[in-house]
């Protein structure tokens, strides 16, 4: 009996009922630490990543304070400089704008406006609450002056009242909301903050107030921007929304929207407004804010604005956040407890079967005597079988050495053949050209004795048929002579030119007989050259004839072309391009077989041997080239060769 059939006979896998208790035991005291690790970790995890997230949003916020304050303190600067500090504006407010002074008074308004495009407006307003002077500034640059009969009453504006009463260089800061032109809200909406002053003649008399308006849409627009990558909001003392990603929810108190942060977030405003600076999570998110007091710290400022910055994250981004960090802590526990698991499992498993095994010792030792018995046996039958096996291998060696001398002679006789193969065809081209030579000759002395017109045409038809044929035994000879290994490569001067002049001349008439047109494009740069000009214009011959043959209109085009060269020697590459028939893309690997053409059809219709293409192949092989084609059925065939001729010193 087979080892391997003992063991699964004796040995039994523990089952799974066995090992469970075992497994528990060992695992569930594990699992416990685990889930504990895995809890405090995430714990930790999500703190830390909630603290990035608050230092982030109080940053933003922080930024985007910072932008109210540094934005509102350049005007609140020329106020003051106006009001208390201009000599000029004293000396005309001390005339109480009458005459030349007014004229002062709108220059220096002009100037102010000039250098801070974002003002709007600047005005005198009298004690009566009536405007006496205004400057007006459009797009940064268009600044006029509002002619008397178009000054307003402003003493019921809030801002007008507070400003009368305050004392000499106080200043007012005005809630920001939007412009009012005779009682209408501006299209489009200007966001406006307006600044007011007290002014006194030097003697104390109280001469109204100046009033400088700044379109708020820059501060805002940088508020935002400071704010970038966080979602921060403006908020003003009643909870209207300023500044919001949701352009629907601002200015609700000046366009008579009731809907407030407060209503919205009633436990939130709560926690905002009861404090300067906070965050605190809720069901709604993350809230970080900040109070903005803006020039809060001005001296005289009886109505310092006060505004809040509001960031939020979501509940749906902490949720996200949350599911984040419990799904990597739980498949870290996940993979952590399915080792352990698997590691337990395997540990309980083996202490099973060191049990099992210590039980079975004894009942296998039992076995073992008649098991030695089985294998003496099987051994024997095995040493039978393999003096089989070996006397099968000897038959099979003298088979082989038999056949392979066998396929040795055959090929030696295939050798023979070929060679005498080889030798009969140059002895039959050598015997046909004999004759061919003397058919052509004695053609040529008939028409030239001959006195009747339709003798000299059958005469000269004669003369074309020997000329075909003595080219197809030329081609067949060299084909002889390139397989038979006895071509040799001669080393003269290549003058592609002449070379090129040679082959068009030999078939002109027959171009011109059926109607093409033929073009030579040699080296742009004449190179001198050796090698072997006759076996170059065979190949060529070769492929201009293949063209003229399937070509019946449209033309041919020979061109060479330089592909490398150096001091020692230059690769040349000859194209010969036509506009026939095309090649079938299955026939096209064929093309340069010997013996080979696209199908019998094309035989029958244009002629050839199929030979003339291989001989071009091996000539270029035989001048360290190669050879190549690429076709489009119906749109003509493109032939090349290369050859590597040898460069000449004073060549370059």
């Amino acid at each position: 009996m087979p080892e391997n059939a003992v063991e699964r006979k004796t040995d039994r896998v523990p089952g799974f009922r066995e090992i469970l208790p075992v497994f528990l035991r060992n695992f569930l005291p594990a699992v416990v630490l685990i889930l504990l690790a895995a809890g405090i970790i995430g714990h930790l995890e999500l703190d830390r990543q909630k603290a990035e997230l608050r230092k982030l949003e109080f940053l933003h916020v922080g930024l985007a304070s910072g932008v109210l304050d540094r934005q509102v303190a350049r005007p609140l600067r020329h106020l003051q400089s106006l009001s208390l500090q201009e000599w000029a504006v004293q000396e005309a407010l001390d005339q109480e704008g009458k005459g030349r002074s007014l004229e002062t008074l709108k220059e220096h308004f002009w100037s102010v406006l000039a250098h801070n495009p974002e003002y709007a407006q600047i005005r005198w307003i009298g004690t009566d609450g009536k405007e006496r002077l205004r400057l007006n500034q459009a797009d940064g640059s268009n600044i006029w002056v509002t002619p008397d009969d178009r000054l307003q009453d402003k003493s019921a504006r809030y801002y007008v009242q507070a400003a009368l009463k305050l004392a000499k260089g106080a200043i007012y800061i005005s809630p920001l909301d939007l412009n009012i032109d005779d009682g209408r809200v501006v299209v489009p909406y200007e966001p406006m903050i307006r600044l007011a002053t007290p002014i006194f003649r030097k003697d104390g008399k109280p001469l109204g107030i100046f009033v400088l308006n700044v379109n708020a849409q820059s501060m805002l627009r940088l508020f935002t921007h400071s704010a970038a990558g966080g979602n921060v909001v403006l908020l003003n003392q009643e909870g209207y929304w300023l500044k919001s990603p949701r352009s629907e929810e601002e200015w609700g108190f000046m366009l008579g929207n009731e809907e407030t942060f407060g209503r919205k977030f009633p436990r939130e405003w709560q926690l905002i407004s009861s404090s300067d600076e906070g965050e605190a999570e809720t069901g709604n998110g993350l809230w970080t804010w900040k109070t903005v007091r803006v020039a809060g710290e001005l001296k005289g400022n009886i109505n310092p604005v006060t505004w809040k910055a509001v960031s939020n994250i979501s509940s749906e981004t902490l949720t996200r956040l949350y599911l984040k960090v419990w799904l990597l802590t739980g498949g870290v526990a996940t993979i952590l407890l399915a080792v352990f698991a698997w590691a337990k499992w395997n540990v309980a498993k083996e202490s099973l079967l060191r049990q099992m095994a210590s039980r079975q010792i004894q009942a296998k030792n039992e076995q073992l005597a008649e098991e030695i018995d089985e294998h003496v046996a099987t051994r024997q039958k095995l040493v039978e079988a393999l003096d089989d096996v070996e006397q099968h291998k000897n038959n099979l060696e003298n088979l082989v050495d038999a056949r392979t001398r066998e396929l040795l002679k055959a090929k030696e006789a295939a050798e023979v053949a070929n060679v005498a193969k080889m030798q009969f065809l140059a002895n039959m081209s050598h015997e046909l050209r004999t004759p061919l030579h003397q058919i052509a000759s004695l053609a040529g002395l008939l028409k030239r004795n001959s006195a009747s017109e339709a003798h000299a045409k059958y005469l000269t038809m004669q003369e074309k048929a020997v000329a075909r044929m003595t080219s197809v035994v030329d081609l067949i000879l060299n084909l002889s002579a390139i397989e038979a290994g006895k071509l040799s490569v001669a080393e003269k001067p290549v003058d592609i030119g002449t070379l090129l002049q040679a082959v068009s001349a030999r078939f002109q008439e027959e171009i011109a007989s059926k109607g093409l047109s033929m073009e030579l494009v040699p080296l742009a740069s004449p190179l001198r050259c050796v090698g072997d000009p006759q076996h170059i214009q065979v190949a060529l011959e070769c492929y201009v004839e293949n063209a003229v043959r399937f070509t019946e209109s449209g033309g041919i085009k020979i061109k060479v072309e330089l592909m490398e060269a150096d001091q020692a020697s230059a690769l040349i590459r000859f194209v010969v391009e036509d506009t026939g028939i095309g090649i079938p893309p299955e026939v096209l690997p064929k093309v340069f077989d010997s013996f080979e053409q696209a199908d019998n059809s094309s035989t029958r219709k244009y002629g050839g041997t199929g030979i003339g293409l291989a001989i071009a192949k091996k000539l270029a092989e035989l001048m360290g080239g190669e050879a190549g084609c690429t076709s489009s059925l119906g749109a003509g065939s493109r032939f090349w060769f290369t050859v590597r001729l040898k460069v000449l010193a004073d060549s370059c």
